[in-house]
């Protein structure tokens, strides 16, 4: 379920132009101070829950009368929106501190808090029976819980902050908590999508990233986002396993392993090697669109080295698409030997005569501890172009055109791309 931003979008200007409209018309400051003492909610007509705010008021939705209300919450203004493909009805209700929501139906339901005086505006969207709690002070925070199902949350919660979405599957309760320039999400759990942009447009980061459980930071330095605590998936596509990448993460507790989506593929074998016996086992098979294997416990002393198959039809039957993956391999942080940290070229573009040979050489970045493996695999994305070596790196310019052609680390890590142009 994707996040409905042209919701968010719709409400947020017409709060602006009611605050606009409010001072044109040149109402006394006491007037002007009791405009900003309001909440907006909106929802769409299907959505059936109570919300009950801090004083003890509630105001009853019910989706099966197209969104009738009723309660002892005061409607100070009531409207309903049409914005394609479906109608939205919009409350305006005096401001509370906190806001428990409870849905009580399934499907798709969509609503939205703009609380004005601080600038905060909290949108869900959900699909089965959930309970959110939305406090704008003393500190913003948002709480969602319920049943398994799929949630987007859509959250700017001061006037000074950026806009933060997540959307996944509801596993248990998520809470998002903002602080100064990041907003600390807990119990996210699996793959979820994730954007991070800035109210006036001057920063975003949005991604698929596969978070722990525990704590996730989305936020922004010097007009830069991050998250912090999590692992990207990759979403790019190609013809057979590729782009394999095996790391320690969630604070060292687990190991983490994902890939490229591959064309065609509905299900993913995942092999690990067995070190005593030197052979790979099968130990998982992934369905669908999950390219990645999150191995939950960890030992210092293991090495941990995988190859993955893509297969046509899903629980790992079907045709093979491609050849077995080339191996990753990682090792913990506690271990006496070390991942490496990046692989750097001193080169980012070369110009070749067809037929001309021509070796590069890259050099793995590592900590302090001694490397687990110091060999280098070479990659080109178009062997047809400019053929190359991938233990020695030498290239062959075999036709004329362009590609790019880097170096990968034993765990994945690439360095950067050089551009090769065969003439």
């Amino acid at each position: 379920m994707l996040i409905i931003k042209r919701y968010r979008k719709i409400l947020s200007m017409i709060c602006v132009l009611t605050i606009i409209v409010s001072l044109i018309v040149g109402l006394d400051s006491d007037a002007k101070s009791d405009a900003f003492e309001k909440v907006t909610i909106t929802f769409n007509l299907e959505t059936t829950m109570k919300i009950t705010n801090s004083e003890g008021e509630t105001l009853t939705i019910n989706g099966d009368t197209f969104g009738d209300v009723s309660g002892t919450m005061d409607i100070l203004e009531d409207k309903t929106l049409y914005y394609q493909p479906s109608y939205l009805r919009q409350l305006l209700v005096r401001k509370s501190d906190t806001y428990i929501i409870e849905q009580t139906n399934e499907g798709s339901n969509y609503i939205a808090i703009d609380e004005s005086e601080y600038g905060g505006f909290v949108s869900f969207n959900t699909g089965d029976k959930c309970k959110a709690v939305v406090k704008f002070f003393p500190q913003s925070e948002v709480m969602l819980e319920g049943e398994k199902q799929l949630y987007s949350i859509d959250a700017w919660l001061t006037e000074k902050s950026a806009d933060y979405e997540i959307s996944g599957m509801l596993y248990k309760p998520i809470s998002l908590k903002e602080e100064k320039n990041k907003l600390t999400v807990t119990g996210a759990l699996g793959k979820t999508d994730v954007s991070v942009d800035a109210l006036d447009g001057k920063f975003i980061t949005e991604g698929t990233y596969y978070l722990f459980g525990e704590e996730t930071v989305l936020g922004y330095n010097d007009k830069r986002a991050f998250v912090k605590n999590a692992a990207k998936i990759n979403s790019k596509y190609t013809k057979r396993p590729v782009g394999l990448y095996v790391r320690p993460v969630n604070n060292n507790k687990n190991m983490f392993l994902s890939w490229t989506k591959v064309i065609k593929a509905h299900s993913y074998i995942v092999y690990r090697k067995k070190h005593a016996s030197k052979k790979y086992k099968k130990v998982a098979i992934r369905n669908g669109r999950e390219t990645n294997y999150y191995i939950t416990d960890i030992k210092d002393n293991g090495i941990y080295e995988y190859k993955v198959l893509a297969k046509t039809k899903k629980n790992g039957k079907g045709k093979k698409i491609g050849k077995l993956s080339y191996g990753v391999k990682a090792v913990p942080l506690t271990n006496n030997k070390g991942n490496a940290i990046s692989v750097c070229i001193n080169k980012g573009s070369l110009s070749l005569k067809k037929g001309k040979k021509k070796t590069i050489k890259a050099q793995i970045i590592q900590g302090e501890k001694t490397l687990l493996d110091r060999k280098i695999r070479w990659i080109s994305s178009n062997n047809k172009i400019a053929k190359v070596n991938k233990k020695t790196g030498k290239i062959l310019a075999a036709k004329k055109g362009k590609c790019k052609i880097w170096a990968k680390a034993h765990n994945g890590k690439n360095s950067n791309k050089i551009a090769v142009k065969v003439h």
